[in-house]
């Protein structure tokens, strides 16, 4: 009766995640479906709370056009843009993505919903802190620090 359950029988459950490259790869082959799955991927890749200041709009060929909350965000993505794209590819497990252009969205486009506690509030420190990945936080505080002292603020 032991050999009933073994787990031979059953395989390893994997997360639906995991499973995706895999998928792509033996069955998204088509502009509509590569687009589905780039724009899917793109909190995977930039993290939570940069995700809640942008918006993948739609990919053409393999340019990610991506909405933004505002010009200095959008500086500070073009800047990091080459390391996003390394991620989103990673996780999507094909290089669907060669270039992303960001857009500054109209106004109310893209609903911030930050958290107060570590964006833009009174005394709340370094705004850097809402980036979760620490490479992508990392880079972020260098490209910021750069551009203040080529502006001398």
């Amino acid at each position: 009766m032991s050999g009933f359950l073994s787990q031979s029988r059953f395989p390893v459950m994997k997360r639906v995640r995991d499973l995706l490259p895999e998928v792509y790869r033996r069955s998204a082959r088509g502009s509509e479906a590569e687009q589905e799955i780039a724009l899917s991927y793109w909190a995977a890749a930039v993290g939570r709370k940069l995700a809640r200041r942008t918006k993948p709009v739609r990919l053409d060929g393999d340019k990610l056009v991506v909405d933004v909350d505002g010009p200095i965000l959008q500086e500070q993505l073009r800047i990091l843009s080459r390391q996003i794209i390394g991620r989103l590819n990673a996780s999507i497990g094909a290089e669907l993505v060669r270039r992303i252009v960001f857009r500054v969205a109209a106004p109310g486009k893209i609903s911030p919903q930050r958290d107060h506690a570590t964006l833009g509030s009174a005394g709340a420190g370094d705004e850097a802190q809402a980036i979760e990945d620490p490479l992508l936080r990392r880079l972020y505080r260098h490209s910021r620090n750069k551009a203040r002292r080529r502006t001398g603020t």
